[in-house]
């Protein structure tokens, strides 16, 4: 080769490199300022139950070595759940996040933000896989970079995915999974096989959820591979899940299986319901009573009913890739489209209606976004236009809303919360317990904490203090409206002992915010 040639050859190798070094410098500060959204929305956000009921078993290990949840009322303190034995071991919840929070709070210490910063960790594990899965799937780089961005940006990826609880880890093992098996696949496939079922098993030890990651699993394996996989290949495909079978039934077997079997009847009581019931709860429940704040359609301003488009642009998109030829036909779309609507099946059908569970099909919502810009984009003029102002509009939710949210509305954490722990906390012997919210735990201490939402209708406790906040008064109106059901009790009855309990029993202290501080009336005495 001449000089010539030589010098051009090295030049188009830097030219390379700059453009890879400024790819990856944009991927990360897209997922600096994911990180630094999330953490700031958690950082203002009070704790809330379920993040109380679950940091719970981590706090008893490492203060008394065993994963009780002390925090929660075995006698009807969740919903009316008799969770029998739940303050001696827990298994209400798959083990595998008990474990990794006892093992993060080691490292990190224990408490509400510590938790958050583990799911934000999750929630970064899952941006990264799902890009990568994209790629591979679509063969198309663009497509992954741009389902990236917007996955980083959405809103309700990133005020869902901080919440401490197992959801996020549940998410990132299920979408790891999934990328180990498409990027291994071509040149080991037993390997692949191999590490994308350990890690969806991973998830489904971590979540039942898991059980959507092992069905798209296996659709891969369909789609890609069924004519190159045969018994032994499926025999390695199921040998994580039998062996994580073995261990956790051996663990239960020794270790009280009537809690086990009380804990989890109780927790899948009513989880199954008919599928017209099913699409009700789906658009009432999921999108409006638990996700009416991810989603602005309970918002009270303008600007951030506009989170709305979030749910327009997920449908919108999906519906386009269905239903335009040239698009569902595309690399990777028919793959991207059947995961999306297997993933929202078990949402829809099996599933509690909870916001944070959609967490599982938000990265194929946003990637099939990423397929409908990248398909404006490439037909013409008026289609660049479109793509341009919709991804504009995403931007603006993504990044203006959640910083305007995090300067002006207030921080709830420091103005609401640590004021009500530092009014009760003096007041509180070694060994006194309250009825509060399981959040409160973090405040006060697991150990003095239990979640009694019947306020000691089953248990007959009586404390020398109750507290309540949102989360209790809407549990006891349900109560009262007839919405929260009991298999042990009528409604009506525990709505009236809640009601005759706070007028009688107790007196208002102190309020701050949403959280109402009751003390037990003098001469009457503690019911432990």
């Amino acid at each position: 080769m001449t000089p010539t040639v030589i010098e051009e050859i090295a030049v188009s190798r830097l030219i390379v490199r700059q453009k890879q070094v400024l790819l990856a410098l944009f991927l990360l500060s897209v997922l600096a300022v994911h990180v630094l959204l999330s953490y700031g929305t958690a950082s203002t956000r009070i704790p809330e139950q379920d993040e109380g009921f679950f940091a719970s078993p981590a706090f008893t290990y490492i203060t008394r070595g065993f994963f009780g949840t002390t925090a929660v009322e075995p006698q009807g303190g969740v919903a009316g759940k008799e969770l029998a034995g739940i303050q001696q071991i827990t298994y209400w919840c798959m083990p595998l996040d008990l474990f990794a929070e006892a093992a993060w709070s080691r490292i990190f210490g224990f408490g509400i933000l510590q938790l958050r910063d583990l799911s934000i960790f999750w929630a970064v594990i899952v941006i990264c896989c799902a890009y990568s899965l994209v790629w591979k799937l679509t063969n198309n780089h663009a497509i992954a970079v741009l389902s990236l961005a917007l996955l980083a940006i959405d809103p309700a990826f990133g005020q869902l995915s901080n919440i401490g609880i197992m959801d996020s880890m549940c998410v990132a093992l299920g979408y790891a999974g999934l990328t180990a098996y498409v990027w291994l696949r071509e040149r080991r496939l037993s390997a692949a096989i191999a590490v994308g079922h350990t890690l969806v098993a991973a998830s489904a030890f971590t979540h039942p959820n898991g059980i959507m990651p092992f069905v798209g699993l296996l659709i891969l394996m369909f789609l890609l591979d069924r004519n190159r996989i045969r018994l032994p290949k499926l025999l390695l495909g199921a040998a994580p899940y039998l062996v994580g079978i073995a261990v956790y039934v051996s663990f239960i077997l020794l270790h009280h299986p009537d809690y086990y079997l009380a804990q989890m009847g109780a927790n899948s009581y009513q989880r199954f319901v008919s599928p017209l019931k099913a699409l009700k709860a789906e658009i009432y429940v999921r999108y409006y009573v638990s996700g009416g704040w991810i989603f602005g359609l309970q918002a009270a301003h303008t600007t951030a009913r506009l989170k709305v488009l979030i749910l327009v642009s997920w449908f919108g998109a999906f519906a386009a890739n269905l239903a335009i030829p040239s698009l569902r036909r595309a690399e990777g779309v028919t793959a991207l489209l059947l995961l999306t609507g297997v993933y929202y099946f078990v949402l829809l059908f099996f599933n509690h209606k909870l916001a944070v569970y959609l967490l599982h099909v938000m990265p194929m919502f946003d990637a099939g976004i990423a397929v409908t810009m990248y398909w404006l984009w490439n037909n013409g003029r008026a289609g660049q236009g479109l793509a341009a102002a919709w991804l504009a509009g995403l931007l603006l939710i993504g990044l203006a809303l959640p910083a305007l949210r995090i300067l002006h509305a207030g921080n709830p954490y420091r103005e609401q919360y640590v004021p009500t722990v530092e009014f009760l906390k003096p007041r509180l012997g070694p060994d006194t317990v309250v009825i509060a919210p399981a959040g409160l735990g973090f405040g006060l201490g697991f150990n003095h904490v239990v979640h009694d939402e019947s306020l000691g209708y089953y248990s007959r406790r009586r404390p020398p203090y109750i507290v309540r906040n949102a989360d209790m008064e809407d549990a006891a109106n349900d109560l009262a409206g007839g919405l929260r059901q009991s298999n042990r009790a009528n409604p009506a009855d525990i709505y009236r002992h809640i009601v005759t309990t706070l007028q009688n029993d107790y007196h208002k202290i102190f309020q701050c915010g949403e959280f109402k501080v009751f003390e037990l009336n003098s001469g009457l005495p503690v019911l432990p």
